[in-house]
């Protein structure tokens, strides 16, 4: 396949996920307070944006939900 038609594929495709990314950021509910269920993982720090302190991340979350609205 051409790089061109390739490349026009990826654009529509990445037009398409970003109509709905904007879709669900209208509907979005923001809660205070949440509940986040899921597997504790120890990373190191290297530079993610919004690490935690001791680099703690959730692989994968399990559940979650709002306690206040």
């Amino acid at each position: 396949m051409p790089a061109r038609i390739l490349a026009a594929n990826q654009d529509r495709e990445l037009e398409r996920v970003g109509e709905q990314v904007q879709a669900a950021r209208r509907i979005a509910r923001v809660c205070a307070r949440a509940r986040i269920v899921g597997v504790g993982f120890f990373d190191y720090n290297h530079a993610q944006t919004g690490v935690a302190p001791n680099a703690i991340e959730l692989h994968s979350v399990l559940g979650f939900a709002c306690l206040s609205g």
